[in-house]
Order: structure tokens, then C-alpha cells, then sequence
């Protein structure tokens, strides 16, 4: 099966985009109309990959440890996790020419123009580990295409994933793991509210979902949003209240839709305070070997953004804490959150 891009969803994004004159609109629409293309006739020229058998998914709330789990995880010599440049073209056909040609120094300096500025909010590298969410990006099938841009008043963003982009998926990852021969850890904080639709594709998945304090999470998110949009487009200072009740809606259907479907869940405070005893929980709870020796030394290198550093509030964003608690009652009740 191809990747399918989305053209519809395409052409009205960008064509609401042109009509309100946003800079870089155009140019922009151009350059994912070619990934699209690229993408697709490397794909044409795979054979089909067969379901793979070892699959392990970390999902969760945006800004809950996840992408610390995920790479931790990955970094086992067992387990092969897409890195960004795999995400966007993941055929076998593409990623054996990039072996090919290596990382050319002019590849070096472009992705660090481009992606540097957005380190302190999140670190990103195309040969680094990322959310698998950006190969439904690439396609268009994704809720993170609709969060690009800042929308405009009386406008709400459509664009969802579908079963047709998670078979192409689970294709994907078949994929990576006959290269690799390895077991696929994967990240997608999109998927916690589609556990079901992911095993459908995935039979063999199973998730591993992080909790923290919906207040932090949901304040967080939005703050890496503002942040992310103030980088992005020229003018944009401030979330509007659609911006934030939008965005909030969104957070209670992955809390509540992830309640409870998870095979196993972790505590945001005991990854950040134990992330060595809770990676060994994982594997041994999951009935994975023991993780390797080196995790240590990549704990330690590493460093985790933890709530004491980084502070949120709701507040800021016209939210209530009440309000959440009520909305989120049964997941407040099981981890014993208070409002």
C-alpha cells in the first residue's frame, strides 16, 4: 500500500492559508507537495514488509517524559527506534541511498539552522530518534498538521488520523525492523486516545503509557505551542481562547481516552526520579532482557526537563484547575491527583 497523501487535505489547508496571504505559506505548501512525491516514488519501489513481531509503543500526553522514555528505550543495542530523516522517507529505497551517500558537512550545517533554534523547547536532529507521528505528518493524516499554524477566529482544524495512514504505518516499522532485525520502540503521544485503531494495525504492540499531572501536562503543551508559533510565524504573540479551548478538548481525549488501555502505565515522577529502576521495571514487565549496562551512562549524559525546572500554569491560559478535575475525574481518582 502507498502512502496516500492526503491532497484534499492539502490543498484546503494551504488554500485558506494563500487566501489570508500568511508568509510562507506557498513556499511551504511547495516543499511538502515534493516531500509528498519523493516519498511516494520511493515507496513504489519496495517490496512489502510483513507485520512485525516485537513492537513497543510509548504513549502519553504531550509533555509528560515521553521523548526522554522513548530514546532511553531506543537506546538499547536490542531495539531500533525511526529517526527523523526515516520518519519522512521511510522506503527501503530512500533510507539504503542515505546510507550511500553518508551526511555530507552542507546536511550538517542546514539542519542545525533550521532546527537549533528549537532546542530549548524540544530537541530535534533528522538522525535522532522522534515522535512517529511525523510519517502521518508527511501524509497529511495527522492532528499535528492542523497545529502547524496558529488557525484563525470561528475556524477549528479537521485534519485527524485515519485506519488507512496506520496501516501504512505498521507497514513502516515492518520496514525498519527487517532492516534492523531488532525490536521497534516507538513514541506517539497522538495514539494514546487510539489504542485500539494502532492494534488493529498493530497486533503484536503493546503500549507503555506515561501519566503525569494533567495540569502540568495540559500548561505545558500549550506553553510548547505558543512557543513553537512565535518561532514560526512572523506577528504571532499570544494563544487566543479558541487557540486554548481547542487545544484543551484535544488534552482531555487523550487522558481519557488513553484511561485504562495501556499494558503497562509509568508515573511521570518515578521516571524522573528512578529513570534507571523504571526502564528495568519496563523490560522486565514486558518480558525484555535486561536493559544494557551502558543506559547508565546514557542517563547520566542525558537530562530530563522535570516540573521543578519548568513551570506552568493553567492560569496563564484562562484555564481552571477545578474545572480540569472535573473533567478528568476518573483519571484524577486512579493516580490520585489533586485539582
Amino acid at each position: 500500500m502507498g502512502p496516500r497523501f492526503a491532497w484534499g487535505s492539502w490543498w484546503r489547508f494551504y488554500k485558506a492559508l494563500l487566501r489570508r496571504r500568511a508568509p510562507g505559506a506557498g513556499s511551504e505548501a511547495l516543499l511538502r507537495a515534493a516531500l509528498a512525491v519523493a516519498a511516494e516514488l520511493g515507496w513504489r519501489l519496495d517490496r512489502p514488509a510483513p507485520a512485525p513481531e516485537n513492537v513497543l509503543l510509548v504513549i502519553g500526553h504531550q509533555r509528560s517524559g515521553t521523548t526522554w522514555l522513548h530514546r532511553l528505550l531506543a537506546a538499547d543495542p536490542g531495539a531500533c527506534a525511526l529517526p527523523l530523516h526515516a520518519l519522512l522517507f521511510p522506503a527501503d529505497t530512500w533510507q539504503s541511498l542515505f546510507r550511500r551517500v553518508g551526511r555530507p558537512a552542507w546536511l550538517t550545517r542546514t539542519e542545525e539552522r533550521i532546527f537549533a533554534p528549537f532546542d530549548p523547547i524540544h530537541r530535534m536532529r533528522l538522525g535522532e530518534p522522534e515522535e512517529d507521528e511525523f510519517l502521518l505528518w508527511a501524509l497529511f493524516r495527522s492532528p499535528m498538521n492542523a497545529l502547524d499554524r496558529p488557525w484563525p477566529p470561528g475556524e477549528t482544524p479537521h485534519i485527524d488520523g485515519d485506519e488507512a495512514a496506520l496501516r501504512f504505518y505498521a507497514e513502516a516499522v515492518g520496514k525498519v525492523v527487517r532492516r534492523t532485525g531488532r525490536r521497534y520502540v516507538g513514541k506517539n503521544p497522538h495514539f494514546t486516545h487510539r489504542t485500539d485503531a494502532v492494534r488493529a494495525a498493530l497486533p503484536a504492540a503493546r503500549f507503555v503509557q506515561v501519566v503525569r499531572h494533567p495540569a502540568d501536562a495540559i500548561a505545558s503543551r500549550l506553553s510548547l505551542l505558543r512557543a513553537v508559533w512565535r518561532r514560526r510565524v512572523p506577528g504571532f504573540q499570544d494563544l487566543s481562547p479558541h487557540h486554548v479551548e481547542t487545544i484543551y478538548r484535544s488534552s482531555l481525549r487523550c487522558y481519557l481516552g488513553g484511561h485504562g488501555r495501556a499494558d503497562l502505565d509509568v508515573a511521570y515522577l518515578d521516571l524522573v526520579g528512578d529513570p534507571l529502576g523504571t526502564v528495568g521495571r519496563i523490560h522486565r514487565q514486558m518480558g525484555l532482557p535486561a536493559p544494557h549496562p551502558s543506559l547508565g551512562q546514557i542517563v547520566h549524559a542525558s537530562s530530563c526537563r522535570t516540573a521543578a525546572r519548568h513551570q506552568h500554569d493553567l492560569g496563564a491560559f484562562g484555564l481552571d484547575r477545578d474545572r480540569l478535575a472535573a473533567d478528568l475525574a476518573s483519571v484524577y481518582s486512579r493516580w490520585g491527583f489533586r485539582p
